[in-house]
């Protein structure tokens, strides 16, 4: 490695470009046993990891709740697998494939009863404690504004494909005038706070 090849890079400059809890879950995804490989590609589904965790607590909290029963039991049983990784060498990638699985199972209940979708967010935040994710609580208002933020990535993109250079030129200019930086990467571009 080495800072002149671009190939290095400080614990510091990473979290400025991309946060800290980009960052450890990133470095959380690979077993400590194994080397691991920085790409931004990686970092970017590091990033993308997070906001499907944060995408699904929001999801409980904006739900009203329902009768569809079940939730409790997987909630039971992602507490288990998640244990049984960790107490297996510290097996943190088979955790978080554990806590994503039930991710999905809780996106596609959010009609449970309440009571269950409350348990279900507590377990999340647990589990992610005990990875060293705080899972900052999030306004209402941060959230519309990550959206509203990737909605006009998303659009620049369109025009970058087009080769419509002045207009996404123009955005990129325009959010960095309000301390948006844009770091375009061979998957999705991403944002963060200059």
């Amino acid at each position: 490695m080495s800072k002149s090849k671009g190939n290095f890079f400080t614990a510091r400059e990473l979290i400025e470009k991309h946060g800290a809890e980009t960052v450890r879950m990133f470095l959380i995804s690979t077993h400590y046993r194994k080397p691991i490989d920085f790409t931004e590609k990686v970092i970017s589904d590091a990033w993308n990891n997070l906001k499907k965790i944060y995408t699904t607590l929001d999801l409980i909290e904006r739900s009203e709740g329902g009768d569809k029963t079940g939730l409790a039991e997987k909630t039971k049983k992602v507490r288990r697998e998640f244990e049984n990784a960790m107490d297996d060498d510290f097996d943190v990638p088979s955790a978080l494939t554990a806590l994503f699985g039930f991710l999905r199972e809780v996106n596609k209940s959010p009609d449970a009863p309440k009571k269950e979708l409350e348990e279900a967010a507590k377990t999340i935040r647990e589990l992610c404690g005990v990875l060293g994710l705080k899972l900052e609580v999030r306004t209402k208002e941060a959230v519309e504004i990550e959206s509203l933020l990737n909605i006009i990535l998303e659009l620049r993109e369109e025009f970058r494909k087009k080769k419509e250079f002045e207009t996404s030129d123009r955005i990129r200019e325009e959010l960095e005038k309000i301390g948006i930086m844009i770091d375009d990467t061979k998957g999705n571009p991403a944002w963060r706070f200059s």
